[in-house]
């Protein structure tokens, strides 16, 4: 999917703001036109991306949620089995109390759903336990607003409606004797099949009986549904303030593929999209279900990337890490249908100096009663573990820990699988051997949370399919940020579509300044986990446009998913050796003017003010810290104000002679002077001058700058593989997050290279080839270096698996103008990948 420029074969993308020129990708794509204006306004929606459903354990921490930019959940889910209350001092309290507790510290708020299996027990008794377990979390976490009945149950609807009613029994206690945060609303049926809920309606509405929220669950797949009959149905019942909850949402695919392909991941993130803008356009609340998916990697938002025991050992095995601080240690286990349970005989944690900690307490979230037995030193004793359970140790304060031993009562049978984390306070939570990593949907969330508050209309004239297929949008906005999701659901069928954005109206913030504009993107091969092991956010474009010039074309792709972010552009360069050269200080220094030159507020390219000059008049600044013997580019946006009129921008003083460009344009462009200074010279004079000769109107300058000139193109990759590189054998660009900083890294992989051929270099002169490299895997290695310049070839050879800064210096000889740069990985070395970016030749 590629941002585009209406009816323009490149987009120009100007190499001072550090982007490039991408072209026009040409398809069978189905056009689609879609209109904002952003003056208009819908008001406030539903933040979906607010709610998550923790069905499973372990709890998700907030880290989870910062790697999802939820940043902080505003409501979370969570169960209770109601058939297992045991009692405590004075209540009865569901075993699973701990892990409810972690949803309690992990969002603004949270549902608590009342399960029951089973017989059920005499109504008195069980309303008394009702009572106390509901004002036992009442009283515990102010942030319970939601009591939630029933859970997809096989009991008949006459004893689920008797025990609804028993539950409201006990919400209305607990809110006349409990005043800790907002009073309990309470609700249900928690169905996959929606005439549950207006059975619970005309149950409430005949026994008037409260009914705060109705919810259900919904794993459509092959369409959109329409629930519309429900919030109908509430309002004939006098039920027009009930909210409706869908507990449990799911793309729900008929047949499951674990792992995902990344196409069916695209799918799944698409579906995802798809669903999200039709429960906010519905005014229902949506919980998508899972959240973290160990066992089924295509229905989650976040996968677990376990480590592997050896497989050969039921005695201690040891797993080092960083140094971290830490109070609680929590071993989260996997299982298979062939391993369907992890023994767990011993858990030792250690600090930096070796020392085996004490474990004072443990929590598990299943086999409770055998959780010490991970820390009674007792291999013949094990702790069992299920699908999704931990068990929890509490190391009493926190302490520096640097590993830990654990032993398998299965070990020597087969590899088990696991995951640690840690934590200082039970709510952050930090993966110290394993990793959690977000699956396409998982990302749609994290477009989602970039979005902003009020939404604004948008207007699709074409591209909308039946069942909720084809292209959707969603507007946002805030006073100096609009943000806009797109997506193409398809699921199984294969329509794209070019989508021509019409935008107008930017906000107050965008006043006077030019357009940055940012795309990021999820589909088979972008965001995509199940493609290439990444789960980092795709941003597939980054660039700048004038004001007024609002047009954009996305290409949308099968099941693809794409956020557009705007932002205003201040203008300003690192390394730019010109002082205010976007006036925006409002004044005209360090800038000198001769006759009627001076600051202008009605025409910048962007920000608040630009410079100007009129017939026989200037602008100069003479430019300080430079060094002798190097090569500079002069940049400048400039325009006309009249028609057949002209304007110089140049350079002088520098060591050589005065060198110029002529503008005649009425709209900005962007202008270039490239320069070398002389063996003694430290400064030039950069001017915008009019003669005499011209016409009378002005002519306008803005974002002027003054960088080293890089000799190479390109040297970012984010055009890809193009002219001058030259890639040899299975060579090429990486958009994952293996890139040093924008989108895109060159990288070679055995027997490859990355060769570019550098141009318009001068004899006898010194130059400086400068890349970040590193190599995919440890004890692999690359070769990077300089040849063909008129001296012995160069070379280093980088073995980090994190980025370093590698220069090489070089003279060319007596008559050479060129240099070959390379990145080179011989067949001597190991398969995997080596990567290059942010290249330079000054």
């Amino acid at each position: 999917m590629i941002i585009r420029r209406r009816l323009v074969v490149w987009l120009c993308l100007f190499v001072m703001i550090g982007i490039a020129c991408v072209p026009l990708r040409t398809s069978a794509a189905a056009p689609s036109d879609i209109s904002i204006d952003f003056s208009q306004t819908l008001g406030s929606y539903i933040h979906q991306n607010g709610y998550n459903n923790s069905n499973i354990n372990p709890i998700p921490g907030k880290s989870d949620y910062a790697e999802m930019n939820h940043n902080g959940m505003t409501l979370m889910h969570a169960y209770a089995y109601m058939d297992s209350l045991f009692p405590t001092a004075n209540h009865f309290v569901p075993e699973n109390a701990h892990s409810i507790d972690n949803v309690a510290k992990n969002s603004q708020s949270f549902m608590l759903n009342l399960q029951f299996y089973g017989t059920a027990p005499n109504d008195a008794a069980y309303l008394d336990n009702l009572k106390t377990a509901i004002k036992y979390f009442k009283e515990k976490h102010a942030n319970l607003e939601y009591i939630e009945f029933w859970n997809e149950s096989g009991e008949g609807l006459a004893r689920a409606s008797q025990l609804y009613k028993l539950l409201t029994q006990a919400v209305e206690y607990v809110n006349s004797t409990v005043t800790n945060g907002n009073k309990l609303k309470v609700g249900g049926f928690a169905d996959s099949n929606p005439n549950r809920v207006t059975a619970l309606i005309d149950y409430c509405t005949a026994n008037s009986l409260p009914l705060d929220f109705v919810s259900w669950h919904d794993y459509s797949y092959k369409s959109i549904p329409d629930y519309s009959n429900i919030r109908n149905y509430l309002n004939t019942k006098g039920f027009t303030n009930t909210e409706m909850w869908i507990t449990e949402f799911n793309w729900g695919y008929a047949t499951s593929v674990n792992p995902p392909t990344n196409t069916f991941a695209a799918l799944a993130a698409a579906n995802t999209a798809a669903h999200m803008f039709n429960l906010t356009n519905q005014n229902i609340h949506g919980i998508y279900y899972k959240y973290k998916s160990p066992w089924n990697d295509a229905q989650g938002q976040i996968v677990y990337r376990f480590e592997k025991s050896s497989g050969t050992s039921s005695n201690l095995e040891t797993f080092d890490f960083t140094n971290t601080p830490a109070r609680y240690v929590q071993l989260q286990v996997n299982v298979s249908g062939s391993n369907p349970v992890t023994k767990v005989s011993e858990i030792e944690v250690y600090d930096n100096n070796n020392n085996k900690l004490n474990i004072g307490d443990s929590y598990a979230s299943s086999d409770a009663e055998n959780k010490a037995s991970v820390y009674d030193g007792n291999l013949s004793t094990y702790w069992s573990g299920g699908k999704d359970q931990d068990v929890t140790l509490d190391l009493g304060a926190v302490q520096t820990i640097s590993y830990v031993k654990i032993a398998f009562a299965d070990g020597a049978a087969r590899q088990q699988q696991f995951k640690i984390r840690v934590s200082q306070d039970l709510t952050d939570w930090m993966d110290v051997i394993g990793s959690s990593e977000a699956l396409p949907a998982g990302n749609v969330y994290r477009l989602w949370s970039m979005l902003e508050d009020t939404r604004v209309p948008a207007t699709i004239s074409s591209g909308q399919e039946t069942d909720g297929k084809g292209v959707g949008v969603l507007a946002t906005k805030s006073d100096n940020r609009a943000a806009v999701l797109l997506w193409n659901y398809q699921n199984t069928g294969t329509n794209t579509y070019d989508v021509n954005l019409s935008i107008s109206n930017l906000p107050a913030g965008f006043a006077g300044k030019a357009i940055k504009y940012e795309q990021y993107l999820i589909d088979a091969t972008h965001s995509n986990y199940a493609y290439d092991g990444s789960s980092s956010l795709s941003k597939v474009m980054d660039g700048v446009k004038p004001l007024g010039d609002d047009d954009l074309m996305v290409a949308l792709g099968v099941n693809a998913v794409s956020l557009i972010v705007l932002t205003p552009d201040e203008g300003n360069l690192p390394g730019n050796k010109i002082s205010n050269g976007n006036f925006e200080t409002g004044s005209m220094s360090p800038w000198v003017s001769w006759n009627t030159a001076g600051i202008d507020s009605t025409q910048p390219f962007s920000g608040n003010f630009g410079g100007y000059v009129t017939r026989s008049s200037s602008l100069t600044q003479t430019i300080h810290g430079l060094s002798p013997n190097t090569t500079y580019t002069y940049s400048a946006y400039v325009k006309l104000q009249n028609g057949g009129d002209s304007v110089l921008m140049g350079v002088n003083n520098f060591g050589g002679a005065e060198l110029s460009q002529t503008a005649t344009s009425t709209a900005y462009q962007l202008m270039s002077v490239t320069f070398k200074t002389g063996e003694s010279n430290t400064s030039a004079d950069v001017f915008l001058y009019k003669s005499g000769a011209t016409g009378t109107g002005k002519a306008y300058i803005d974002h002027a700058s003054v960088l080293q000139h890089n000799y190479a193109v390109n040297g970012d990759f984010e055009t890809g593989i193009k002219a001058p590189w030259t890639a040899w054998h299975t060579a090429g660009t990486d958009s994952s997050s293996n890139v040093f900083d924008g989108v895109s890294a060159g990288y070679v992989t055995q027997s490859s290279s990355l060769t570019q051929r550098i141009t318009g270099l001068s004899p006898n002169t010194t130059y400086t080839y400068s890349a970040y490299v590193k190599v995919q895997h440890e004890g692999d290695s690359v070769n990077v270096g300089v040849k063909n310049y008129g001296g012995m070839e160069l070379f280093q050879t980088v073995t980090d698996t994190s980025y370093q800064l590698v220069s090489i210096t070089f003279s060319t000889g007596a008559s050479n103008t060129y240099a070959d740069i390379f990145l080179y990985k011989s067949s001597a070395t190991a398969p995997g990948k080596a990567y290059m970016d942010n290249v330079t030749v000054q």
